[in-house]
């Protein structure tokens, strides 16, 4: 009972503004089943570039970029100078992953807005129209006022659930924006991993887990059968990290076979996260943690 009022209480703050569509507050059209009903395969960002493939390359998370927002100020021209910066004295990234949550409200002038940025952050890992280096998670936000069709037709790569390979790795992206997989999307990763033999890294938008305790069970994946599920699969199939985003905040819980590793957001706060991937002998050898730009 009391999450049923915590859920009702932040749902009605939430959509009391009309540009959320309080229509849909509580049904929207293209539900997950639809959106996710088939897994696509993804040309490799690091795949089809030498300097990567079977090497130690860095990928970039940052999640909940939110434009459109208003009255919050914004992080992305901060990221911009950072990146710069750590392309110059570092190597470059191979890609970057954007975790959810691209645009506010759902609305298409939000998703031009998005596709700016994000074309200077491909410029600057030396990606062009034709080689795509930012990678995108369908989120909660991005559903509102109907903004799937519009997230599909303005958002690289145009799909909500998605894979592709490196040497040692499969890259996973699911489709967790409505807060439950749907048991199609569910059966169809399933015997994905099942049927995959290398080690797997998902990327979702809202977590599988989170910290129930700090966030209410609200701000995590609301079907236990689901969750219970998703557990099973991830430790008894080679998943060494699911990273997620949604709540804005770091959170991060070792599983022993597997990590859940919560990106920060970039809306109100100057925070992303850089994951580093040995692709020769498939272990993730290195986290970092930006806080207000700064590697903490």
């Amino acid at each position: 009972m009391r999450k049923f009022f915590i859920i009702l209480f932040i749902s009605f703050s939430l959509f009391s503004s009309c540009k959320y569509a309080l229509n849909e507050a509580f049904y929207r059209a293209h539900d997950v089943s639809e959106r996710a009903s088939e897994v696509y395969e993804l040309s490799s960002p690091v795949q089809s570039d030498s300097d990567f493939y079977g090497k130690t390359f860095s990928v970039v998370f940052f999640s909940d970029i939110h434009f459109g927002k208003a009255g919050s100020k914004r992080y992305e021209e901060n990221f911009l100078t950072w990146l710069t910066s750590f392309v110059e004295t570092n190597e470059v990234p191979a890609f970057c992953v954007c975790l959810g949550d691209i645009a506010d409200h759902g609305l298409e002038e939000e998703f031009i807005e998005y596709n700016s940025f994000a074309k200077r952050v491909n410029e600057l890992l030396g990606g062009n129209d034709n080689d795509v280096k930012v990678l995108n998670v369908l989120g909660n936000h991005d559903l509102y006022n109907s903004g799937w069709l519009k997230y599909k037709e303005n958002i690289y790569p145009h799909s909500a659930f998605y894979y592709f390979t490196t040497k040692s790795f499969s890259f996973y992206v699911i489709d967790s924006a409505s807060g439950s997989m749907g048991l199609r999307q569910l059966s169809i990763f399933k015997e994905a991993v099942e049927q995959d033999e290398k080690l797997k890294i998902v990327c979702g938008h809202i977590p599988v887990y989170g910290d129930p305790l700090l966030n209410f069970d609200y701000f995590s994946m609301q079907n236990s059968y689901e969750t219970d599920r998703l557990l099973s699969m991830f430790a008894e199939n080679n998943v060494k990290y699911v990273i997620e985003g949604h709540i804005h905040s770091y959170y991060r819980k070792n599983f022993g076979n597997f990590i859940e590793y919560i990106v920060p957001g970039i809306t109100s706060s100057n925070e992303w996260s850089v994951l580093y991937f040995d692709d020769s002998t498939g272990c993730v050898k290195k986290e970092e943690l930006y806080l207000d730009g700064i590697l903490q």
